[in-house]
């Protein structure tokens, strides 16, 4: 349980947001325990425990120290990648050729699942760069949207200017438009 008290720890603030015993029970999870040897630890019943699971806090702060949890594993395990390497290497040319055959093999497999992540990635990274991309187009045509539903709504207060007969030409209509406009509602108004 030891292990995990440096993923707990929080400033004052989120410590607040969960019990002790809530904390416990995380730390609990985190070492492996069951739920109901969790339950156990923290003197509740295992029907708190879920509830708790499910609580935003609770849920909230144990995802966190699960991630936290994960990400010193994966460093521990990448420090001792070079030694797995080296002993990989070492097998290779270790006479047996069982062992080699495996080790070669190993090699083989490690190798191919790199370039097959390092493709995977670049098509991430393509598909982040066509998302972030797209963002702004779309966040442009809200704009541009924006624009003709204002610029319609001035239009259909211009109609009504125009039948009523108080009107001045806005900027953003061009003079032969504007002009075409006013011959058109006024042969509107003389028919009717």
């Amino acid at each position: 349980m030891r292990a995990n008290a440096d993923i707990l720890e929080q400033d004052e603030n989120e410590q607040d947001k969960l019990s002790d015993k809530q904390w416990t029970a995380i730390s609990c999870l985190l070492d492996g325990k069951t739920l109901q040897a969790t339950a156990d630890t923290c003197g509740i019943n295992a029907r708190t425990l879920r509830r708790w699971l499910h609580s935003p806090d609770f849920s909230e702060e144990y995802t966190r120290a699960r991630r936290q949890h994960l990400d010193n594993v994966a460093a521990n395990l990448q420090s001792a990648a070079n030694d797995a390497a080296e002993t990989l290497m070492r097998l290779l040319k270790c006479g047996d050729p069982l062992i080699e055959l495996r080790a070669a093999k190993t090699i083989l497999q490690i190798s191919q699942k790199s370039v097959e992540n390092a493709e995977i990635q670049k098509r991430l990274d393509d598909l982040e760069s066509t998302n972030a991309q797209q963002a702004v187009q779309i966040r442009k045509l809200e704009s541009e949207n924006y624009s003709l539903n204002r610029s319609s709504s001035e239009f259909a207060t211009l109609k009504h200017e125009l039948k009523i007969g108080t009107f001045t030409r806005p900027d953003w209509i061009s003079k032969s438009a504007w002009d075409s406009m006013v011959r058109v509602e006024a042969q509107r108004s003389r028919s009717s």
